[in-house]
């Protein structure tokens, strides 16, 4: 009887048990969730996971929420169908336990990651228009050990730039504050202007028109810097007072600027909205906080 009521027992069990998966194949559809869910047979879960990032759809309009929203959630979910398929015998408090550690683990992975390898920056004004509108978002690039370097006395390497790169750096003349600009002159480089137009190592940089000017009185304009292309933004009322530049050598060019070793020269794309190194100098590598890699 006892012998009965055991074999029931496992028998029942067993009937319990989630099938066994094809690794591969939940490995893939994991990836692609919610349809490692529906392939376990957790069709919950999968509506689950796509129910919460459409509430914060509702409830907020900061990409950057959102953003960091819609990364955890698709994470945490894939750690959560890749533990259901590949543990299906653990206990219900196992399961939980090892719920948590995931989520754990996900939070200090992300801590880290916004600490030292990347983060959100948020463009409050105009002046990368119209490549990087106000209020959009980039994701930084951090360099060395990101946050940490100016505590142990780091400088970025500024052979690591390029021409037209896009960099996130403290204000020279207030380092609570952060800037983002276009690196347009390297170390060692010669710099100078020409109503408004840009001459670099005594080379005027190439420009072309994309977009007459509008209603608005604002006028497109693709500059190339070397290997680099990247729209600007003109007025017809341009700025040709520059402080910094005003306190550089005179040249049969006009004033022009050597760039130190260890800084760089700057400018916004919105040249006539922009405050940047021809009204306040250079950027030197320690300000440098990283480089922009994705837009949004």
């Amino acid at each position: 009887m006892n012998t009965s009521n055991e074999n029931n027992q496992v028998l029942n069990e067993n009937q319990h048990e989630l099938p066994q998966p094809r690794k591969w194949l939940l490995i893939i559809l994991a990836v692609l969730n919610p349809f490692g869910f529906l392939y376990l047979g957790q069709a919950k879960w999968g509506l689950f996971y796509l129910f919460v990032p459409c509430l914060a759809l509702l409830f907020t309009l900061n990409e950057q929420y959102l953003s960091i929203v819609f990364v955890s959630v698709y994470l945490i979910g894939v750690i959560h169908c890749l533990y259901i398929g590949f543990k299906p015998q653990l206990k219900r408090w196992d399961r939980y336990h090892i719920w948590l550690k995931a989520f754990l683990l996900f939070l200090l992975l992300w801590c880290v990651t916004r600490l030292v390898f990347f983060n959100f920056y948020n463009l409050p004004a105009t002046s990368m228009a119209p490549n990087y509108p106000q209020k959009s978002y980039i994701i930084m690039k951090r360099w060395g050990l990101g946050y940490f370097n100016q505590y142990l006395g780091l400088k970025y390497d500024l052979a690591k730039l390029k021409y037209g790169d896009v960099i996130v750096f403290d204000y020279p003349e207030n380092p609570s504050i952060a800037y983002i600009k276009r690196v347009v002159a390297l170390p060692n480089d010669r710099i100078a202007f020409q109503n408004g137009d840009v001459i670099l190592n005594g080379q005027k940089l190439k420009t072309e028109v994309v977009n007459p000017t509008n209603q608005s009185g604002i006028q497109l304009v693709k500059e190339s810097n070397q290997a680099s292309e990247y729209l600007i933004q003109r007025t017809p009322e341009r700025v040709i007072d520059y402080p910094f530049i005003q306190k550089c050598a005179k040249t049969d060019l006009g004033y022009e600027c050597t760039v130190p070793k260890d800084s760089v020269f700057v400018m916004g794309d919105n040249r006539e909205q922009s405050a940047d190194s021809r009204f306040w100098g250079y950027v030197p590598a320690q300000n440098i906080l990283g480089k922009s890699v994705w837009k949004f």
